[in-house]
């Protein structure tokens, strides 16, 4: 599997105090983000006094007026230094109406990896079962017209005479080098790669087809491995060209197999305002590549997949298992096929023209699945962020998709769902085909629960403790759930995390991951489940938490809780056309899901009326009762016989679930 390893950047934000936990070198820049009190926003240079080697440039972010960014020109660009630059930053912070000061810092991030091709793109052909169904979207007339996609990566080849016709002219940017120019002319084509997955021309002898070919793609260079990215170039990427882009697609994150990575303030930022002002108001789409660190990692470490403004995808293999390299993440929200050795890869355009083969990773299941919203998105322009997410859970189906270690959950709202392929396969059919009679979802609500502080040791016994939800708590139809957990542990690796609905529901917020074995802190992190969809919050929660091999603490925890009052599907009949047919039995549905049950019996009304009959006749009647009864004996045997045979074949068929 290839691994690009790449020196991004993001702000560390002093939210919580650590111990060596994540044995992580820091390498500080020589810029410096400074908030300041919003008195004047025409004041382009506050009263400040500075000395002459620091310059200062008013930023421009969405959401944040009064923001400056100070460099210290006495130091090189791309200069990393492994102690932070206390003297400025109290020089800074000294300053009138500054509120806070950040010095940049580097943090290491990596790529999601590892026409003619036309009868080799099984993911898209039908070659495959189960399919996403992209090619019967198609059908339905969905092509991803008038959807726009930015590609948030290390650049994107605009030339490539596979993708020209379906780029976004005048609307690139690189904000490695700082120029309008997208393509990183060395070799690099990651992002290529993504976008030829999207958006890919149809028909014109030329490599492969994209699944949204008739969308547009902005190619946006943030990565590169020659320097550094801070958490304000991310923040930029993730909101440029805002009134235009309609979905932002991420095959990038922090390096897998140990840590907890969090977002930086000016990110964190950027994700909500994305989705409150982004596309008129109805909110970008932010689709994020879950990672690559196989079963002994888990993707709630990161903090930009365990983000509810964002859609983690996870990838599929075309055995219909998760792929090899498919991390646990209950903040994932579905599968699509990313590739996998040594079943199937995935083909896409690549560098100087090029048509890659043998492509596997989460970065390319992400850049399916963002073709397959911009798709959806063409269905119903008017989708809400939020909304997407719904159709996704809603669409998304498990098939026989299985897994070695981990089952499938079924949760308290009838939907089936997995810590290594979140709600199933995505299907584009469906998904557009909803999305057309689509009732926009309920305003979300929030919801914050009392502060549990145990304070207990534990071990590998496990410790576990509970939080009740009472009425006070006005969701209904629960959507994403956080939980806020502060714990030590002598080694961070050996934590596992699982919290349990009133429903039953489980989720493994975190699993005992090898590569942070031997890393000892404390540690104050958010987790985020989506498994819980659907479900009522009400009742009691438990949280347990196990250390394997050591000992740990935990100190305290509580849960957030998003999602609405009223039903979010009210419009939805998931029982239309009898799912359940196939097996001679009703279908029972709830929310999301349903469950096939018996059929009520059936009842006959006779008629009551009465009637004269003469002697001769009543003589008949009597005969032809004798004769009924010997039928009728008959009859309740043969009945009896069939319904053994129906149970025994019912037993030999799996449930049709969604």
């Amino acid at each position: 599997m290839i691994r690009y390893v790449l020196f991004l950047g993001v702000i560390s934000t002093l939210t919580s105090f650590y111990i060596n936990c994540d044995d992580q070198i820091h390498h500080y820049t020589n810029q410096f983000v400074v908030w300041c009190e919003n008195k004047s926003k025409d004041d382009n240079n506050p009263e400040w006094t500075l000395p002459e080697k620091l310059s200062i440039e008013k930023l421009n972010i969405p959401s944040q007026d009064c923001l400056y960014l100070v460099t210290d020109t006495s130091k090189p660009k791309g200069t990393r230094s492994i102690e932070q630059d206390t003297n400025t930053v109290e020089t800074l912070m000294a300053q009138r109406k500054v509120n806070n000061v950040e010095q940049q810092e580097y943090n290491v991030r990596v790529k999601r990896t590892e026409d003619t091709e036309w009868s080799k793109l099984w993911y898209l052909n039908g070659a495959i079962i189960p399919s996403m169904k992209i090619q019967e979207a198609w059908n339905l007339g969905y092509n991803g017209s008038g959807i726009t996609i930015a590609v948030v990566d290390d650049g994107v080849e605009t030339n490539h005479t596979d993708l020209d016709s379906n780029m976004y002219s005048g609307y690139h940017y690189d904000f490695v080098d700082n120029d309008t120019d997208p393509d990183p002319g060395d070799g690099n084509d990651h992002g290529t790669k993504c976008s030829g997955l999207i958006v890919a021309e149809a028909n014109n002898s030329e490599c492969i087809v994209g699944v949204a070919y008739g969308a547009k793609v902005i190619g946006v260079r943030l990565l590169a491995s020659e320097v550094g990215t801070t958490d304000l170039q991310e923040s930029q990427s993730l909101s440029h060209q805002r009134s235009v882009v309609d979905i932002y697609t991420n095959s990038w994150g922090p390096p897998d197999g140990s840590g907890y990575y969090d977002t930086g303030s000016l990110v964190k930022a950027a994700l909500l305002s994305g989705v409150t002002t982004g596309r008129s108001g109805k909110g970008a789409i932010f689709t994020w590549a879950a990672g690559n660190g196989d079963e002994d990692d888990n993707c709630n470490g990161d903090g930009y997949v365990n983000s509810i403004y964002t859609i983690g995808v996870i990838s599929l293999g075309s055995n219909g298992k998760p792929a090899s390299y498919t991390e646990v993440c209950v903040a994932a929200m579905a599968t699509t096929y990313g590739g996998s050795y040594p079943e199937s890869f995935l083909y896409s355009t690549a560098y100087l023209e090029s048509c890659a083969k043998n492509l596997q990773g989460t970065s390319y299941s992400t850049a399916v699945a963002a073709g397959i919203i911009a798709l959806t998105l063409q269905a119903n322009p008017n989708l809400n962020w939020r909304d997407v997410q719904h159709l996704i859970v809603l669409t998304s189906k498990r098939y026989r998709l299985s897994d070695f270690n981990y089952g499938w959950e079924y949760n308290g709202a009838k939907k089936y769902v997995h810590a290594r392929l979140g709600f199933g396969l995505m299907d584009a059919e469906d998904m557009v085909k909803y999305a057309s009679i689509w009732k926009q979802v309920p305003n979300q609500l929030s919801f914050q629960s009392s502060m549990s502080s145990p304070l207990s040791n534990v071990n590998a016994s496990g410790f576990k403790d509970s939080i009740t939800i009472g009425s006070s708590c006005s969701i209904r139809f629960l959507e994403h759930v956080q939980v806020q957990i502060n714990f030590q542990a002598q080694s961070i690796g050996d934590v596992e995390f699982t919290l349990i609905s009133p429903s039953g529901t489980y989720s493994s917020l975190m699993t005992t991951r090898p590569g942070d074995y031997n890393v000892f802190g404390n540690k104050s992190w958010t987790f985020m489940t989506v498994h819980f969809w659907g479900e009522a919050p009400q009742g009691q929660w438990n949280l347990s938490m196990v250390v394997q091999l050591r000992t740990g603490l935990l100190y305290n925890w509580n849960l957030i809780l998003y999602g609405t009052q009223n039903d979010p599907l009210p419009n939805i009949d998931v029982c239309s056309g009898n799912p359940c047919a196939v097996l001679e039995l009703a279908c029972e549905g709830n929310n999301y899901g349903f469950d096939c049950v018996d059929a009520p019996p059936t009842t006959t009304t006779i008629s009551t009326t009465a009637t004269t009959v003469s002697s001769s006749t009543t003589a008949a009647i009597a005969g032809g009762v004798a004769a009924g009864i010997v039928v009728l004996g008959i009859a309740v045997a043969i009945v009896a016989i069939v319904v053994r045979l129906k149970l025994a074949r019912a037993a030999t068929i799996a449930p049709v679930t969604t």
